[in-house]
């Protein structure tokens, strides 16, 4: 059976690490592209009287907003970063994150949760 080295210079808690952090940035893109197939519904059932044809139009604008937030939230948070610390940042925004997307989906019927694959995430 073929053993593994790691590189020079490169210890296991620097792997542990990173597969730690990897795991992090999987589960928050997860969490994002959860959202992009269901937000015509969540439009939907949170705006009823709404046409069919302004739907898809709505949602577009929600996702462009939710990713300008993104965009905009990422230099304040690279100060907190730099003055706190990486892992309370990450830590606070793993759990904000967690937190946000459970309180948004639980909202939806029950057939769009079931549908989707978000019964394991929530």
């Amino acid at each position: 059976m073929p053993t593994f080295s790691l590189p020079a210079g490169l210890t296991r808690q620097d792997v542990l690490r990173m597969i730690l952090l990897s795991t992090v940035s999987l589960g928050n893109a997860l969490c994002i592209t959860f959202m992009f197939p269901i937000l015509y519904f969540y439009v939907r059932h949170l705006a009823p009287a709404t046409p069919e044809e302004d739907i898809g139009y709505i949602a577009g604008w929600l996702a462009a907003a939710f990713m300008i937030g993104r965009a905009v939230g990422a230099v304040p948070w690279g100060w907190f970063s730099d003055i706190y610390g990486r892992k309370p940042v990450l830590i606070f925004g793993v759990v904000m994150v967690r937190l946000t997307l459970t309180s948004a989906f639980a909202s939806l019927p029950n057939t769009w949760k079931n549908h989707s694959g978000l019964s394991c995430v929530l």
